[in-house]
């Protein structure tokens, strides 16, 4: 870091991410960009004369995370002027500046693409149930055959436990075919035609994609 107060100011108003200096062994913020203003809905004045337990809504985790000098958060609970708590991740180092260790955390507001993950989480249990809910072999193959989503029923079916059936590329009874019902059948057994009648004539089976 530069000497120059002014020097460093200019750096860290170049951050589009809030960044905050904070002195290790107090915790007192020592500097703040115009985005952590912002974000937290204090003035730069306010802020300076705060410590960083201040605007967390995790006071002990955020102390144990200096102390223990936390390069990475991925996930920490932030408390902003008018009392939101908000989600963040912060990246953040400690360095020696005019003969004391200070802290400097780049801070981003992450509650918008943690709140994408839990809507896809809610969209994913929610698929999860219908084809639970459904009694016929249902399952989907990659693009390199392997099975990335399957029902529990087929699970049951074939006796193997979901955690093991995702992510293989064959079942035990079989490469499978889906009929015009969308009823799987067993490779093998369809191959046992009747004499002079080809398994086109008995099965208008389609592979599935990937296969």
């Amino acid at each position: 870091m530069p000497d120059n107060v002014e020097e460093y100011r200019k750096l860290l108003e170049m951050a589009p991410d809030a960044i905050l200096l904070v002195e290790a062994a107090t915790g007192c913020i020592l500097e703040v960009n115009t985005a952590g203003a912002l974000l937290y809905g204090y003035s730069r004045a306010e802020l300076l004369r705060m410590k960083i337990t201040d605007i967390s809504a995790q006071p002990d985790r955020t102390i144990a995370a200096i102390y223990d000098r936390v390069e990475k958060v991925s996930v920490r609970s932030h408390r902003k002027k008018d009392g939101t708590i908000f989600e963040v991740e912060i990246t953040g180092r400690i360095f020696s500046w005019k003969g004391r260790d200070v802290y400097i955390e780049s801070i981003r507001d992450n509650t918008e693409r943690h709140k994408t993950r839990r809507d896809l989480e809610k969209h994913h249990a929610l698929l999860r149930k219908i084809i639970d809910a459904n009694p016929s072999f249902i399952y989907v193959k990659d693009k390199q055959g392997r099975i990335a989503l399957a029902n529990s029923f087929v699970a049951e079916h074939f006796g193997i436990p979901m955690d093991r059936l995702i992510g293989t590329g064959r079942l035990d009874r079989g490469d499978l075919l889906v009929d015009r019902g969308n009823v799987l059948h067993d490779e093998a057994e369809r191959k046992q035609c009747k004499p002079g009648q080809s398994t086109d004539d008995r099965d208008q089976g389609v592979r599935l994609p990937g296969r």
